[in-house]
């Protein structure tokens, strides 16, 4: 990014130094991320963005961690035939995936476009 360019695309993300319409996106207007407002719809952008991603990580491996547990437990019975209980190790599994699905996403997950919205984050 150019250190002028301040009118944003939504789609791709890009800045451009001039307004108009996004050269690779002519139907989309690039938004002057100079206005406060348009500031707000960006950072509003991200959170939403976020959210999925977030969603997303912490429901795939909190499933993951309540199977695991489940087959500790089973495992733990069948073979050493220690009775660890089914409830305790589905809870401990799945405290344990969504822990681990919040961190990964918050290791995935990259603000689009934190260059314009950072100065709102210190308000």
């Amino acid at each position: 990014m150019e250190p002028d360019s301040r009118y944003v695309c939504t789609q791709c993300g890009k800045a451009y130094p001039e307004a108009g319409n996004c050269p690779v996106h002519p139907e989309e207007p690039l938004l002057d991320a100079g206005d406060r407002e348009i500031c707000f719809f960006l950072m509003q952008l991200d959170d939403q963005k976020r959210n999925k991603v977030y969603t997303l990580w912490i429901t795939l491996l909190l499933c993951l961690g309540v199977v695991a547990g489940g087959l500790v437990c089973y495992l733990a019975d069948l073979l050493l035939d220690i009775d660890l209980g089914y409830g305790t190790s589905l809870v401990v599994g799945g405290f344990a995936g969504g822990t681990l699905g919040t961190a990964l996403a918050a290791r995935l997950f990259k603000p689009r476009y934190r260059q314009f919205t950072r100065k709102l984050e210190q308000i």
